[in-house]
């Protein structure tokens, strides 16, 4: 009787670069990867922005929405069985973006000055990139602030994705008037 075959080996994370046209070059030398010479076929899994896992487990946090391209997750799992060649990675977004237009009128002149923050919206989770899901932290709710452009214009934030969004709030704040919707 044949011996079993042993378990793949663990998955690991690499670094990756994206230049201007979407082209990954390895981070260094020790990020690189070769296919096996054996010619065994190989899945790959990527996400951005990079950071390190736990297991195939992502944290992800939101609640500082100073950088939203350091928050915005992008997951791919669709290159699978390659054996050699070029490795085409198809990225979709994992979290909600909400983009706020607004508009002055009659009653209020000028939006310059703008705030908005929405409350009570979940701020953390986890992303598993072997299964590609994500679930928010139980209780892990907060106050995340919008970014607004410099005449009030637009806002926007990213979010984890919800299929109840009534417990949220959103305060508009403007010339020292809160509003909350």
């Amino acid at each position: 009787t044949p011996a079993p075959a042993p378990p793949p080996p663990p998955p690991t994370t690499r670094q990756f670069i994206a230049d201007a046209t979407g082209n990954l070059t390895a981070a260094s030398a020790e990020e690189a990867i070769a296919f096996p010479e054996s010619g065994e076929a190989q899945d790959f899994v990527a996400y951005y922005p990079y950071a390190t896992v736990s297991g195939t487990t992502l944290s992800v946090d939101v609640s500082d929405q100073t950088t939203t391209a350091a928050i915005d997750l992008l997951y791919s799992d669709n290159a699978q069985n390659i054996t050699s060649g070029t490795v085409n990675l198809g990225f979709d977004h994992q979290l909600a973006q909400v983009v706020l237009n607004i508009t002055a009128d009659a009653t209020i002149p000028t939006t310059n000055g703008l705030t908005i923050q929405a409350a009570n919206v979940l701020t953390q989770g986890s992303f598993d990139l072997a299964g590609g899901t994500l679930t928010a932290t139980a209780g892990s709710t907060g106050t995340i602030q919008f970014n607004t452009n410099t005449t009030g214009t637009q806002a926007t934030a990213i979010l984890l994705p919800t299929s109840d969004a009534s417990s949220i709030t959103l305060r508009f704040t403007l010339g020292g008037q809160t509003v909350e919707k």
